[in-house]
């Protein structure tokens, strides 16, 4: 059997004797020690134990869970910050049109918490922000029509 030792420069042929070592033709040599017996005691080739699929369910779902808490609960921060930089706009410390715009945007993304307690306060957190919206959008005005005097 011949090797390949890589691109590049030749280095000659190499030959794999029957022992197991390496003959080149001006290279150095090689030798690979192969193990007497086998390794004695039982095999170390058992079976892995099956995983029940119902389990591995579970786990995937209590992962999901918890990312679905984790994404609602920071949802809930950004609204409330959100809430917060409107209330500095109103006092006069900054631009209350842009806090609006986040807010709506904020609304319109609402993740689901696993948790009742935390999807119950987060729901309620968004509801105070959609008031502050209305409350702050001016109605639309009703246009005249030709009929009117």
């Amino acid at each position: 059997m011949t090797r390949v030792y890589g691109v590049g420069a030749s280095r000659g042929a190499a030959k794999v004797g029957g022992s197991g070592t390496i003959a080149s033709s001006g290279g150095p040599r090689f030798a690979v020690s192969t193990p007497a017996a086998p390794p004695e005691g039982p095999a170390r080739t058992t079976a892995a134990a099956p995983v029940v699929l119902s389990g591995m369910l579970a786990m995937q779902e209590a992962e999901s869970a918890v990312q679905r808490d984790r994404d609602s609960r920071r949802h809930g921060e950004q609204t409330l910050q959100a809430l917060a930089d409107l209330q500095l706009a109103l006092l006069g410390e900054g631009a209350g049109e842009v806090a609006l715009h986040r807010l709506a945007a904020l609304g319109t993304q609402a993740p689901r918490a696993a948790d009742p307690a935390l999807d119950a306060a987060v729901r309620a957190v968004r509801l105070r922000a959609r008031i502050e919206i209305q409350r702050r959008v001016p109605p639309p005005r009703a246009e005249p029509s030709i009929a009117d005097p």
